[in-house]
């Protein structure tokens, strides 16, 4: 055993020598605390270093092989060479020992060793010959090749074809496992849980019965023609494709016959599926037989003779008096909805069925022929037929004028009336918006009373306003003077009157309109008639009173003047911005007419035109 912390002095950097005879590979056992490098050759005929490989040792003393690449009787000198330098901690240390040389060379013989499941045969051969795979055999397993190691690494597959010897080689056969399949032959059953496939090693198949409706399993065989045993289990070691049939017997049920107090009949006894004959009627005296049920009692399910089910079944006679003698009446309803007819005994009391309908006519009673015909009566000895009588309904029809004129509309209809289309109603000062079936005036208006409508009818008339005008317009004009003068109130009621009278009479104004001076420097002074209120920045509110209550829309017209900012001018609740560089206007409407007109800005606007709308 040798550690090195620190390289020897000798050659630098060959750190262990060894001498073997007849050598083919060398094995030695080496770790590293630090992982070190270390180099391996041998010295041949006078030559050093040759055939060098390295290898990364660990921490784990581990065993390395080293395989000369060629077969040699000569005296070969191993050398085992660490990193030049060593790294100086003293944790860096190498570890060698356990150097075994092997000697494969004998001759131009050579063994192989084939191992298959541990179980080892050899075969001697020359050097450097093509050797042929022993093709074993496993039971349920497929050879999928040989291999140089038990771990069956892709690069360690041995090709029979290209592959030689050169060593004593050991070789391992890889077995695949095979899959073989179970198919069942169901004859129209149905199978159990029982698996399609197996392998050798699936533990025994206990095989599961196979169900069809109306037969017996009989098991489960291996021909079609159900000889030999029957196969009830695959036990674990079984190969190869399996098919088995499934064999059914067909089963046998009953049909037993309850007659009711009528006359016998014999049960029947058949295979399943095979088709059944409904054998002949029972006879009971006074009674007339309706059926076979399989429901007593209730009889509402009569069964239908086809073929044998898979069940024992017991029926039961259904049977119906015979009456002496039966009658109907039959109704004709002339256009009403339909009425049953009734059939009973002779000398029955029939009663009145539920009255028809029919739509805009009230129901009038029945008649026989001519003749009236009360309920309840006697059934007759003959079937006989009643007519239905109508009388015709006449509806309303309600028109809410909310004070106007209605035109020449009628006021009633009936179901048989032609389409009615409908005139329009008139309001002095108002404009007819239509006919509606609401007060709200929502939805469609209605335009006529189409034939066969039914029910009372009220129509609401809808009315706008009508507005006309102006009847009144006032427009201020530019004032051109040779004075600046500053801002100055001035009356506007005589001239706003322009000569109204009666209702339309300006009666009054609150607010004042001002004057605005132009530019002095220029000799020339323009001034208009501005709304204002306080100084001449800020705007202000002006009323007009009227005589009575007759404005109904106001429009009030603004001129451009570049020099001024946007402002707002507002009549009521209503505000518009204006561009003062493009002047506008602003419309209102009232909802009911007014006699006061309010408006304003927040700033210095020039006005020069109001016009103002009545009915």
């Amino acid at each position: 055993m040798r550690w090195y912390t620190t390289a020897p002095a000798n050659l630098g950097y060959v750190k262990s020598n060894f001498y073997f005879d007849n050598v083919d590979y060398v094995e030695f056992l080496a770790s590293s605390t630090l992982g070190l490098n270390v180099t391996v050759s041998y010295t041949l005929n006078g030559t050093d270093f040759i055939g060098d490989q390295l290898y990364t040792l660990t921490g784990t003393p581990e065993v390395y092989k080293y395989v000369l690449p060629i077969t040699s009787s000569v005296s070969l000198k191993f050398t085992v060479a660490l990193p030049d330098p060593i790294p100086t901690t003293t944790a860096a240390r190498l570890y060698i020992d356990n150097v075994k040389a092997y000697s494969l060379y004998k001759g131009d013989v050579l063994d192989v060793y084939y191992s298959n499941d541990s179980v080892v045969t050899n075969q001697v051969v020359k050097l450097n010959q093509l050797i042929s795979d022993p093709n074993p055999t496993k039971l349920g397993y497929t050879s999928d090749g040989w291999y140089r190691n038990s771990s069956f690494t892709p690069e360690s597959e041995w090709v029979f074809e290209e592959d030689t010897v050169y060593e004593i080689t050991w070789l391992y056969i890889k077995w695949v496992l095979n899959d073989y399949t179970i198919s069942y032959t169901l004859n129209g059953g149905t199978n159990g849980s029982n698996p399609t496939s197996y392998t050798v090693e699936t533990d025994t198949i206990t095989l599961d019965p196979a169900t069809k409706t109306g037969y017996t399993f009989d098991g489960w065989y291996n021909n079609s023609e159900f000889t030999g045993d029957a196969v009830t289990s695959i036990p674990k070691g079984s190969t190869g494709n399996i098919t088995l049939y499934a064999k059914f017997t067909v089963n046998q049920y009953t049909i037993t016959f309850d007659s009711n107090e009528g006359s016998a009949v014999s049960a029947i006894t058949q295979d399943f599926g095979s088709s059944v004959t409904q054998p002949s009627d029972p006879t009971l005296a006074e009674y007339t037989f309706e059926g076979w049920f399989t429901d007593d009692t209730t009889f509402l399910n009569e069964y239908t003779f086809t073929t044998m089910p898979a069940q024992n079944n017991t029926l039961y006679a259904y049977w119906v008096a015979v009456p002496a003698n039966q009658s109907t009446v039959t109704f004709n309803s002339n256009g009403g909805s339909a009425v049953t007819a009734i059939t009973q005994d002779e000398g029955t009391s029939v009663s009145a069925p539920t009255d028809p309908t029919k739509a805009g006519y009230t129901f009038a009673g029945w008649k026989l022929g001519s003749e009236d015909k009360s309920f309840p009566f006697n059934m007759p000895a003959e079937d006989i037929t009643l007519d239905a009588q109508w009388t015709i309904v006449t509806y309303s029809i309600t028109y809410e004028l909310d004070s106007g004129t209605n035109g020449a509309n009628t006021d009633t209809y009936t179901v048989t009336t032609a389409t009615i289309t409908l005139i329009a109603a008139t309001k002095d000062g108002y404009t007819f918006g239509g006919w509606y079936d609401n007060s709200g005036f929502t939805g469609d208006a209605v335009t006529s009373i189409v034939l066969g409508s039914t029910g009372n009818v009220t129509l609401y008339a809808k009315w706008t306003i009508a507005i006309s005008g102006p009847f009144a317009t006032y427009t201020f004009t530019h004032i051109t003077t040779s004075s600046s003068t500053s801002y100055t109130d001035i009356t506007l009621k005589a001239s706003l009157d322009n000569g109204l009278t009666g209702t339309n009479k300006l009666v009054s104004t609150t607010g004042v309109l001002r004057t605005y001076p132009g530019n002095a420097s220029s000799g020339t002074y323009q001034q208009s008639t501005l709304l204002k209120m306080g100084n001449s920045t800020s705007g202000g509110v002006f009323t007009m009173n009227f005589a009575d209550a007759n404005v109904t829309k106001v429009i009030i017209f603004i001129e451009p003047w570049t020099t001024v900012s946007n402002f707002n001018l507002t009549i009521n609740t209503l505000s518009k911005a204006i561009p003062q560089s493009a002047g506008g206007s602003l419309t209102y409407e009232f909802g009911t007419p007014t006699n006061t007109l309010a408006f304003s800005t927040n700033g210095r606007a020039f006005i020069f035109r109001i016009e103002l709308y009545s009915e």
